[in-house]
């Protein structure tokens, strides 16, 4: 049996999951495929990621390289948040709908760089999981330093 302090721990391991396959998981697919068909591949290959416009911005000059390689595409702040409710042990049903909530919109803003779904929607998502996240961290606050 999964006790309420262990399971609040599940959305923070599901995204970090989510980012492992998602981030890491199609460049090594991309290599090993490359070697399974023996597809050359060009002694002057950077393994950085092309320039990209961040957030799909509409502004000239706002070009940005980013980070693809780990737990900055997502928000350590989400995961150290779950720590400390974990550790607390004060948690109830609106830390769990934000949570999820926030790991759905990490996960659907992730695909959006591969799905078309446009810059707006794609800043909405972003701001809306922004929204969340300073959520979970101002209730933290005041469960655990006001009452």
């Amino acid at each position: 049996m999964v006790n309420i302090q262990h399971s609040i721990l599940l959305p923070a391991v599901v995204l970090a999951t989510w980012t492992s396959i998602w981030h890491w998981g199609r460049s090594l697919i991309g290599f090993l495929l490359t070697l399974i068909f023996g597809i050359p591949m060009r002694k002057d290959a950077q393994w950085a990621s092309n320039r990209t416009i961040a957030l799909d911005s509409l502004k000239d000059g706002v070009w940005l390289n980013p980070y693809r390689d780990g737990l900055l595409n997502v928000s350590v702040t989400f995961y150290v948040l779950s720590m400390a409710f974990a550790i607390t042990g004060r948690v109830d049903s609106l830390y769990f709908i934000l949570a999820w909530g926030y790991v759905i919109l990490g996960i659907v803003f992730s695909l959006s760089s591969a799905l078309a779904i446009g810059a707006i929607n794609r800043q909405f998502l972003f701001f809306v999981s922004i929204a969340f996240l300073q959520i979970l961290s101002v209730r933290f606050i005041l469960v655990e330093f006001v009452c």
